[in-house]
């Protein structure tokens, strides 16, 4: 249930841990791991049976080493069947994945699970009253995200390769389709009421569409997913609200919805528990930008060290330390996908600017050089050049006219330029409006 895509893919540590225990398991392992799968079936632990068929439960995968001795669909049908009926299957395509990771072929090993996946969902489709066995659902889900992962990091080692983008998009249409349909076919048309209803469900597989979504770029189904949660009345644990909030942000911020973003983004940091820290952490660095870009600076010792000079730059129009700011801190933004939003602020800052060079002349109609004047000292070019006493600068007029220009068109100033004087009249009542 933790949010934001921050439970990180153990494959390399469980890969390496397990090469130095491979000796030392047995056929009494593996035998044991059938007798707790049959026993976690028999009372309906849905926790204990998602556990056995998770590629993060590490104690389990210790003890399956000696799989590569064995025919696993077939022991699997010989030692299971009697006990958990048809879902044999999806314990024996689990464990041909975990032996397809040991011999480090990720992409068959994705592909066992994603039968393994199937399997469970065909079963979750057939039941009426029982929800226990759509945890190994969602936990399945969950390893399928993890490995497609786990691949595209694999393609992104190799640089200069051009088939990542490709091959991860083959592997999505093959199976994205597939898995929304299923899926939302086998919660959503489930009629039982309360903690019966496999509809509780909908929300925690929607979070990981959404994840698998942001990953692949394609959204086809999202907005379809959103449509199914909004209509399920059920309660929803918190961690799952969280997340689902968060996505919705950055779903918003996606379509440049930054009043609605905020919104999302606010709730689930409100939400958010205190003692998740990484999860707090993540959903501040799209709150931030948003908030900035709505106008709204946050509380004192809730932003990050990384946006503290951005915010100081906005708030006092500062350009050469929002410029500076941006440089030493630009390959953070570009790794939290946050600095597009980042650079759209430099008009907020340009709009501050003009706001306190226009207060300064207490006027109404300047010359566009009044405001290039200020453009070159905020931005610390002034004195540089061999022009009058203020120095040649960076902006020209023709600059200006245009910032102001974009002002204006953006309503965060209101005036017209005449471009034939040099000039820009601007109204007298509420020049810069409030950013809404």
């Amino acid at each position: 249930g933790c949010c934001c895509g921050c439970c990180f893919f153990v494959f390399v540590v469980v890969t390496s841990s397990l090469n130095s225990q491979w000796n030392y398991c047995g056929m009494g392992e593996v035998h044991q791991y059938f007798v707790d799968v049959v026993e976690a079936y028999r009372r309906e632990d849905g926790l204990t049976f998602a556990s056995l068929l998770s590629l993060r439960n590490f104690n389990v995968l210790s003890s399956l080493g000696s799989l590569e001795f064995m025919d696993v669909m077939v022991e699997s049908k010989r030692r299971l069947e009697s006990g958990i009926g048809p879902l044999w299957e999806a314990v024996g395509e689990h464990l041909n994945c975990v032996k397809k990771m040991f011999e480090s072929t990720l992409e068959d090993a994705f592909w066992h699970k994603y039968n393994c996946y199937k399997v469970l969902l065909l079963h979750a489709t057939e039941i009426q009253g029982e929800v226990w066995q759509l945890k190994a659902l969602e936990q399945c889900f969950f390893d399928i995200r993890l490995l497609f992962t786990r691949i595209r990091k694999c393609y992104n080692e190799y640089p200069g390769e051009q088939c990542v983008k490709a091959k991860t998009k083959e592997i999505w249409s093959l199976v994205g389709g597939d898995l929304f349909q299923g899926t939302f076919r086998a919660l959503n048309n489930d009629r039982s009421d309360g903690s019966k209803s496999k509809k509780q469900y909908l929300m925690p597989m929607t979070n990981h569409f959404f994840a698998l979504s942001f990953q692949t770029n394609e959204f086809a189904f999202i907005k379809q997913c959103i449509s199914t949660v909004e209509k399920c009345k059920l309660r929803q644990k918190k961690c799952d609200i969280v997340t689902y909030n968060y996505y919705k942000g950055r779903h918003c911020i996606m379509n440049q919805q930054y009043k609605e973003a905020r919104t999302y983004l606010e709730y689930a940091y409100r939400m958010c528990p205190n003692n998740s820290k990484k999860n707090l952490h993540l959903i501040l660095l799209l709150l931030i930008p948003v908030s900035l870009l709505r106008g709204i600076f946050p509380r004192e010792g809730i932003a990050t060290s990384e946006f503290e000079h951005l915010i100081h730059a906005v708030k006092t129009g500062n350009l050469q330390e929002f410029d500076e700011a941006l440089e030493l801190h630009r390959q953070f933004f570009i790794t939290c996908s946050v600095y597009a939003l980042v650079e759209k602020l430099r008009l907020h800052v340009l709009r501050n600017l003009f706001k306190k060079t226009q207060l300064l002349k207490g006027k109404n109609v300047l010359s566009v050089s009044v405001f290039t004047k200020a453009l070159n000292f905020s931005a610390g070019y002034l004195g540089k050049g061999d022009g009058d006493e203020f120095g040649a600068g960076e902006y020209d007029d023709d600059d200006t006219e245009c910032i102001l220009a974009n002002l204006i068109s953006e309503k965060f100033l209101k005036g017209q330029i005449h471009f034939n004087k040099k000039m820009i009249a601007m109204k007298p009542k509420d020049t810069f409006p409030p950013i809404h």
